[in-house]
Order: structure tokens, then sequence, then C-alpha cells
């Protein structure tokens, strides 16, 4: 008997995939919710008073806000998931110019 015939034959039957878990069927929930509160406000009006880009930032840290409550990621990836956000986005305020001398 070969070395493939041998290791199939003791393998046995195929493990069938178990059905989600609670705890996943909650994160996927969380993933949608906040995918539509994401939308949902980037969509909206703009109520008076509130520029384009707060309306953005608060989009995005609601996001990020229920990711992390409902323990999609770790609370760090979700921190670094919001700053990454901010910087694609536009949303995060630019760095100074890292020119060597006076300004002109």
């Amino acid at each position: 008997m070969n070395m493939l015939a041998m290791s199939s034959a003791q393998a046995g039957p195929r493990a069938v995939p178990a059905a989600p878990s609670a705890l996943e069927r909650r994160k996927l929930v969380a993933i949608l919710v906040s995918l539509a509160l994401l939308a949902g406000i980037w969509m909206m009006p703009t109520p008076a008073g509130l520029p384009v880009a707060g309306q953005r930032a608060l989009a995005v840290t609601l996001f990020t806000v229920i990711w992390w409550v409902s323990g999609v990621m770790a609370p760090a990836y979700t921190t670094l998931l919001l700053c990454l956000g901010y910087i694609v986005l536009g949303l995060a305020p630019r760095p100074p110019s890292s020119r060597c001398g006076p300004a002109p």
C-alpha cells in the first residue's frame, strides 16, 4: 500500500463544518449594523452648524465604537482601524511641513 492511500484511509470521514456560534453571529450582526450606520450617517444631510468633515468623523467613530464594544476585533486593532479611517478619508489634520530652515 502506498503512502497516499494509507494516509487517506487513516483520515476517516471528513469533518462537517460546525454551525456558526452565537458569538460569531453577534459579530456578524455588529459588522452589518456598523456598516449600515456608517453609510446612513455618511449620506444623510449635514445638520446646520456641523461641518461635513465632522459628520464623516462621527460616522467613522461610531463604526469603530460598535466594533470595539461588540468585540469584532481586539481593541488595539479597532483603534488602528479608526486612525487609518481618519487618514484614508482625509479627516486627520495634515502634519506641518517638514522643510528645513526658516519658512518663506
